[in-house]
């Protein structure tokens, strides 16, 4: 199972969602790890320094500092970026879907967007 960062601008009613499908989820968020109001940068460099894929609602900053990142050869286990209109149902069955199907090699360096 894929170990998750949640960015502290997700909905946490997504997480809670997707722990009653996932009742074993490995998962740390944001304000646990003392990265609160942290920047893009800062919060992917944890993410990759501890395995965990990151997932947040923040598409626009996000993007570019992971694309600035992959540019410059630097790895990471993966971003999930949940669009914040999305319905919390649709939200949540997606994101069950993709951890239930995918592998740490699956999202390595890899942008995945929900909904899939």
């Amino acid at each position: 199972m894929l170990k998750l960062f949640i960015d502290e601008n997700l909905d946490q009613r997504i997480l809670r969602g997707v722990r009653v499908h996932i009742p074993n989820l490995t998962y740390i968020v944001a304000q646990e790890a003392g990265l609160a109001r942290a920047d893009d940068a800062t919060l992917l460099e944890w993410a990759a320094e501890n395995r965990r894929v990151l997932v947040t609602h923040d598409r626009e900053t996000m993007l570019r500092t992971v694309n600035k990142r992959l540019r410059a050869g630097r790895r990471m286990p993966g971003l999930v970026i949940v669009r914040q209109e999305l319905p919390l149902g649709k939200a949540i069955e997606d994101l069950v879907l993709l951890l239930e199907c995918s592998t740490e090699s699956d999202l390595e360096n890899r942008v995945v967007f929900i909904p899939l």
